[in-house]
């Protein structure tokens, strides 16, 4: 598995981004866990490797897909017929245990985890002082 990943080695993370503010709940496990998901994208050449990740107490991949880069400027594709992959946690256990080094030597890690869960109660406190003060100003 790693000689497969290995040539994403020489690779750009360009983005780590989409931050979804929703509590990540497994239908089966009802609990108070709670993340945000994000993507990373990683490019090499014409080829995107796309993660479908959420930020808990640790990262927990959700999908990996891989994309041709033009296909996806395309206007005429449709990105929503694009394969997305496998559920992760489907996956072989070494491939899964691959794909998590693969982050980590790219620094999506518990760190990263950490900083997205703690800018995000961040904003979401500052998105509600500025919400007082709107309302404060309505109704003054």
């Amino acid at each position: 598995m790693d000689d497969f990943l290995a040539g994403f080695n020489d690779d750009n993370t360009t983005d780590v981004a989409s931050y979804e503010e929703e509590p990540d709940v497994d239908e089966e496990e009802e609990d108070d866990s709670y993340g945000i998901d994000f993507k990373v994208s990683i490019t090499k050449g014409d080829q995107e490797m796309v993660f479908d990740c959420c930020a808990a107490m640790n990262v927990i991949v959700k999908r990996v897909a891989v994309h041709n880069v033009n296909t996806l400027v395309d206007s005429s594709t449709d990105l929503g017929a694009l394969y997305r992959g496998p559920d992760f946690d489907r996956l072989d256990d070494s491939f899964q245990l691959a794909f998590s080094h693969f982050l980590e030597e790219r620094g999506i890690d518990e760190d990263m985890s950490f900083f997205i869960l703690s800018y995000s109660q961040q904003k979401e406190q500052q998105d509600y002082v500025d919400w007082l003060q709107k309302i404060g100003g309505f109704v003054n």
